[in-house]
């Protein structure tokens, strides 16, 4: 299984996969050119399935069939530079708006650790330490968010807002 934990700065996971009997160092989390980090919690083939949703659009329409099957399906978390989303079963972005979060098998230990203060690395540590399906090397990515400076453009379609700073847009219906 998996430990993923974001600290509001910085998203960190372990490395460890399980087949069966057999554990096995994998990765667990990508950094996009764009600067987009992905990570992901349940089964390692199901995850390399999101992360191929996502850099084929991240379409609705185009959402992975394994993700219904019971027991069977990943967690995406995405981390851009206006901020964390994850999907679960169904492909609708769930803004997360806590200071810190953590997901998968040792998510328990992992936000109490968070709540005492520790960073996104020291709680999967802490994890690693407790939960028997998360396990090392633990891998770290720093993440800027931006405190977006917004100027407007006015088009026929709507008012396009877009950062000054991170380049974010987004569309405001008339």
């Amino acid at each position: 299984m998996s430990i993923v934990v974001w600290d509001g700065k910085s998203i960190a996971c372990d490395s460890m996969s399980i087949s069966g009997e057999y554990k096995q160092e994998t990765d667990k989390m990508r950094t996009l050119a764009d600067g987009t980090i992905l990570a992901w919690t349940g089964p390692y083939e199901n995850g390399l399935g999101l992360i191929d949703w996502w850099n084929a659009g991240a379409k609705a329409d185009e959402w992975p069939s394994f993700q219904n099957k019971d027991g069977n399906w990943a967690r995406l978390i995405v981390v851009k530079v206006d901020g964390v989303i994850e999907y679960e079963q169904l492909p609708y972005p769930q803004p997360v708006t806590t200071p810190y979060a953590a997901w998968g098998s040792g998510r328990d230990f992992a936000i109490g650790a968070l709540a005492m203060g520790a960073t996104a690395k020291e709680a999967v540590e802490v994890a690693c330490k407790h939960c028997l399906s998360c396990g090392p090397p633990i891998r770290v990515a720093d993440v800027k968010l931006c405190c977006h400076e917004w100027v407007w453009v006015d088009l026929p379609q709507g008012r396009r807002k877009r950062c000054r700073k991170c380049l974010t847009v987004e569309w405001v219906q008339r």
